[in-house]
């Protein structure tokens, strides 16, 4: 198995579920960012009459992510309604799933993928190249991007979940590198969210979404597959 097959998880600790909304409108005008893909799933697609109307007035993908952000999301009892509801139709349709399964598919109801530029196209080349070569990576993928060959789109794509079974994601508070995050920033109700990539390039994405986090009073840890 080649390191670009690798699945790598990088939690992004911010400091409240607020914050996670503003990441989003940050990463995806970021001109690191080469294209950006947001999905709504149920039951948060025209899930309230809030959503809807407000829907109305939206055009561009992430002012329809704001929308549900912040009417299924940021509205706490709407969440909990919403979560129960999305429990009860997961269930459903597998009934023999634990609890961990419904809430690591809560995390695909609010989607938000993006694809990076390869590092040659960053704002600032050289560092991006530091970046990639700081951490583990595919050295034949690097070479490429050296080289500015082709390389295949789902190498540098990321996905970014935020939990609607449960925002904080209290699991992964207890992974010596977010402790150490919480600890350093002082976070008082930190949130962890998590960004599901490949092992091709994981500096490129530090360099991306590291700066955006720190700029809303968070960071990024290392997460266990």
């Amino acid at each position: 198995m080649s390191q670009s097959e690798v699945p790598v998880l990088l939690g992004v600790v911010l400091p409240d579920l607020r914050s996670f909304g503003l990441l989003v409108q940050e990463v995806a005008k970021s001109p690191c960012v080469r294209s950006t893909e947001f999905t709504f799933g149920p039951p948060l697609y025209k899930g309230t009459p809030q959503i809807v109307g407000e829907l109305g007035r939206a055009f561009s993908g992430i002012d329809k992510f704001d929308v549900y952000f912040r009417n299924a999301l940021l509205d706490e009892a709407q969440r909990q309604h919403l979560a129960a509801a999305f429990r009860r139709q997961y269930l459903a349709a597998r009934p023999r799933s634990e609890g961990q399964d419904v809430y690591l598919a809560s995390g695909d109801v609010l989607g938000f993928a993006f694809e990076l530029h390869t590092p040659g196209n960053f704002p600032a080349p050289e560092a991006a190249f530091r970046a990639c070569e700081g951490f583990s990576h595919d050295p034949a993928v690097l070479a490429a991007c050296r080289k500015r060959d082709v390389v295949a789109p789902k190498l540098l794509a990321g996905r970014l979940k935020v939990f609607l079974e449960g925002p904080r994601n209290t699991r992964r508070l207890e992974v010596p590198a977010v402790q150490t995050m919480v600890t350093r920033k002082a976070l008082r109700d930190p949130h962890v969210f998590e960004l599901a990539i490949t092992g091709a390039l994981p500096g490129l994405f530090v360099c991306c979404v590291e700066p955006l986090a720190r700029q809303l009073g968070g960071g990024l840890a290392l997460l266990p597959g």
